[in-house]
Order: structure tokens, then sequence, then C-alpha cells
């Protein structure tokens, strides 16, 4: 895979814009935090738009086990994948657990009611912000001959495959 890397970083104004950008059309990242024992739990969470903000919001109950993950160490991994365009991209950052109804309702979509029955006034209803401290991501314009080059055959002799 050709890789193109680009590291993020909060010094630059329009970082978020570009972070955006990069994961704009993929809803669902995949939240990465630490549990009580030092093991890595990940789980899928709908990435919320919010233009205008430093942050990544999410929205979650107060009672998850991410909740608690996150008030024990507030260090989180989101990745994100476009399949369409091999794209593939890591967030590291800090969460934060806010409670805010005004904010919560401003973020609110109506895909959120199938976790959510109440709506924005779910008693149990709290947001994760994430502040992003670095991100990065690689990708690879689709080449269907060379994947297809690079398969196996399904019988007969395995040929050596090079990867560069």
């Amino acid at each position: 895979m050709r890789e193109t890397e680009e590291i993020l970083s909060r010094r630059h104004g329009d970082t978020m814009d570009h972070l955006r950008s990069v994961i704009e059309g993929v809803e669902i990242a995949m939240m990465t935090t630490v549990g009580a024992d030092g093991k890595l739990f990940s789980r899928p969470m709908l990435t919320i738009e919010s233009k205008d903000e430093e942050y990544l919001w999410f929205f979650a109950h107060d009672s998850s086990v991410v909740v608690r993950s996150i008030l024990r160490n507030p260090q989180v991994n989101l990745s994100y994948i476009q399949l369409k365009s091999e794209r593939y991209i890591s967030v590291a950052g800090r969460a934060e657990r806010v409670i805010d109804p005004h904010k919560s309702a401003s973020l609110w979509v109506p895909r959120l009611e199938e976790y959510f029955e109440d709506g924005p006034n779910e008693p149990d209803l709290v947001l994760l912000k994430v502040v992003v401290d670095t991100a990065e991501y690689w990708e690879q314009p689709p080449n269907w001959l060379m994947r297809a080059l690079r398969i196996s055959p399904l019988f007969g002799e395995r040929q050596t495959e090079v990867w560069n």
C-alpha cells in the first residue's frame, strides 16, 4: 500500500477543518478506551457533525462501560475506515464526559432515536467530547488490476507475493 500519512497537530488553526474533510462520509468511528484492567476495548460510535467546534462529539449512556472507562482514563483512539477510497484514519485524544442538555439538543440527530428512546431528554444521556491531540491517515487509490494480481490461487501451488 502506498502510504500517505499526514499528522494533524493542534498548532494549526485549520486542522480540525482538515480532519473533518478527511473523515467526511464516515459516520461510525471505532472508539478505543482503556479498561480497568489496562486492556483496550473498542466499540462503534456515531460521530456527530459539528462544523464550528474544535472537538469531535459522541453521545453515550452515562451508565455505559465507555463512560466509566473515560472517567478512569480519558485517553482514547478513534479509528475510521472509508472503504470506497481505501482511506484509514487514526485519531488520538482525550475524551471528556459532558452533561449539557442545551448542547445535547443542539447536536441531536434523528438517527440516535434508536439508542435513546426519550431523545435528547434521555435521563441517562451524556456527551463525549474528544479533544484531538494527533490524527493521521493513509490512503490508497483503488487499483483493481493490482488488487486482482495479489490474490493467491484457490488451489495448486501458492505463489510468493511481494509487498512493498
